[in-house]
């Protein structure tokens, strides 16, 4: 009797170690945890846990942040501030930051992502535009211009790999400062660098950067009394360091659907209210899209005086290159072609010594703002070329809005 209940003990134990066995094989894949549902619909995904790892501390690349060390820094779960926080908020960041506005899960205006930026960029470079002005803005001065109740910050992608974290750190630091300097009132939140997956060349490299720059990021945040999210842990395998499967596009860099939805949960879920000691808001400006960008022609150096009747007529015509970008449809005639005179390409005739006149039109209800190249101007809603372009290309770029 006895010894049948040894050989079932013997049993029920070999079964179970291979039960665990296998469980632990399918823990190490680079799926989702059984523990993280990111299954989203619109803007809404299932409840996530802050606590991700598929692996022991024995075998993690991404390191777990010292919770006693960062108190009060790193945000922890909360109660879901819900769809007033995610409105109350201004999310900057690069191209990862852009599609959250182009899956329509947040609102442009309050959306200041930059395709390919750096966060270099975004002191020194001039890529936000608003309906009205005539000039870009860096990230820095949007920010005084929008003044917002408070900032999610998001850079380091297009640094992976290239920047060191000293100097990732070093421009990051500057930034903040700049945006506290421009409007002090705003809380400004750092957001981890998202990780990136498979089809990204060097991604262990790259990999690599954005784990030391996320640790840093949380030691900056502290050193600047400001918050951390670690949205990157529910996107994050952290034995390997790479996103999840299905948390990045083929290309291994830009966030899925799914991801993004995940990502506003965790913001919602792990929020940091504060007192708004802004004051009145007045004079907010409307974003717009970054008009497109052209290599323009430099006026050439011509002595019209020199030349002869032959050479001149050679240089009578100048191409006029139409470049549109428009924001909702574009205004067309009645009969279909494009509301503005010329279409998309065309050229007009330079009158020699003199200027010749383009005429840009647009749909009723609609308006528009233009650039040229430099040299040329808008006299109204006319384009004045000047004489000396006979013969060059001159670039117009026509950014049409619904007024």
């Amino acid at each position: 009797m006895n010894k049948k209940i040894l050989k079932r003990a013997m049993a029920f134990l070999l079964i179970t170690t291979w039960t665990f066995y296998l469980v632990g094989c399918a823990a190490s894949t680079n799926s989702v945890p059984a523990n993280v549902d990111l299954s989203a619909s619109s803007k809404e995904t299932s409840d996530t846990t802050s606590s991700t790892s598929s692996a022991s501390k024995a075998n993690r690349v991404v390191p777990q942040i010292d919770m006693k060390k960062y108190a009060g820094v790193v945000l922890t779960e909360t109660a879901d501030a819900g769809q007033t926080y995610l409105d109350e908020t201004l999310f900057i960041g690069d191209s990862n930051t852009a599609r959250l506005s182009t899956y329509d899960l947040t609102k442009f205006d309050q959306t200041l992502g930059v395709v390919s930026m750096g966060i270099q960029g975004a002191l020194s470079e001039g890529r936000i535009w608003f309906y009205g002005h005539d000039t870009g803005y860096t990230m820095a001065q949007a920010v005084g211009m929008l003044q917002p109740r408070r900032i999610i910050i998001t850079f380091g992608t297009n640094n992976a790999g290239g920047s060191s974290t000293e100097d990732f750190i070093s421009a990051y630091r500057k930034v903040l400062n700049a945006m506290y300097a421009a409007y002090p009132a705003a809380d400004i939140i750092i957001n981890a660098v998202p990780p990136m997956g498979k089809g990204v060349s060097d991604l262990e490299k790259k990999t690599k950067s954005i784990i030391e720059y996320n640790k840093a990021l949380v030691e900056l945040a502290a050193e600047l009394d400001l918050t951390f999210l670690n949205s990157a842990e529910i996107l994050q395998d952290p034995a390997t360091g790479y996103a999840y499967d299905g948390m990045v596009v083929e290309d291994g860099i830009h966030l899925t659907d799914k991801a993004l939805n995940a990502q506003l949960k965790y913001y919602r879920t792990h929020s940091h209210v504060v007192a708004d000691t802004r004051t009145a808001v007045t004079n907010v400006p409307s974003h717009m899209p970054e008009p497109a960008t052209v290599e323009t022609t430099s006026t050439p150096s011509l002595n019209l005086d020199e030349m002869d009747a032959t050479e001149l007529d050679k240089l009578d015509t100048v191409n006029v290159q139409y470049i549109m970008a428009v924001e909702g449809e574009e205004p067309k005639n009645d009969d279909g072609t494009s509301a503005f005179t010329g279409g998309v390409a065309g050229s007009a005739k330079c009158v020699r010594g003199g200027s010749t006149f383009v005429q840009i039109a647009a749909a009723a209800g609609y308006g528009f703002f233009v650039q040229v190249t430099p040299g040329c101007a808008m006299d109204g809603d006319n384009l004045v070329v000047p004489a000396e372009y006979a013969g060059t290309n001159v670039e117009v770029i026509v950014t049409y809005y619904v007024q």
